[in-house]
């Protein structure tokens, strides 16, 4: 029987050239760089994410049942054609339909609540967005997906997509406004906020 030990190669300049770094210096420097953005890109996503449970959480109305029918339909056609793209057959769907329904009913009244309080907090705090932001969005999608700028313009003009564009702008501005408001706090890993929180 023949024993083989894998051998790892030395990590020195040679192996961060492989890299395309100047030096092992710089590979690492690199390194840091990228694992310090993910985790900025991850916490950022996560306070957005508490924002938005925070949100929902603390207040309570009667939502609009046809919207909440039409954002359940949005959803149900969602979860149906994200899984047919992952080879779920038709069959597994069918078989799954009302854990579907009963998934995208949920989702469909937290979207349209939270859609409903954005609009409110962009009234009260009297935040608009110009014509000059849709632009330069569109410009950024348009450059995104590789169409040409012109072209984008059209199709989204063309399946009225313009409003779309100002409500993901408001709802943006009126997130980046809620945390730039919250109060933040670090809690240990594997705690809960209210569990980190000093008892007072």
């Amino acid at each position: 029987m023949e024993i083989k030990e894998k051998i790892l190669p030395a990590v020195d300049d040679a192996f961060a050239r492989l890299y395309d770094a100047e030096n092992l210096e710089k590979l690492r420097a690199g390194v840091r760089r990228d694992l310090e953005n993910e985790l900025k890109y991850s916490q950022a996503r996560s306070i957005r994410t508490q924002v938005i449970r925070g949100l929902l959480a603390r207040v309570n109305f009667d939502l609009p049942e046809t919207a909440v029918a039409q954002e359940t339909r949005n959803a149900v056609y969602d979860i149906v054609r994200q899984n047919t793209k992952r080879g779920v057959t038709r069959e597994m769907i069918e078989q799954q339909k009302e854990e579907i329904y009963s998934a995208a009913t949920y989702n469909a009244k937290e979207r349209v609540k939270l859609a409903f309080l954005i609009q409110r907090i962009a009234e009260k705090e009297n935040l608009q967005v110009s014509q000059e932001e849709i632009l330069k969005h569109a410009q950024g999608l348009a450059a995104l997906y590789q169409i040409p700028f012109e072209k984008f313009l059209k199709d989204l003009q063309k399946r009225n997509g313009l409003p779309e564009l100002y409500e993901q702008i408001l709802h943006e501005k009126v997130l980046d406004m809620l945390e730039k408001n919250a109060a933040i706090e670090d809690v240990p890993p594997g705690t809960s906020p209210a569990q980190g929180a000093n008892p007072s």
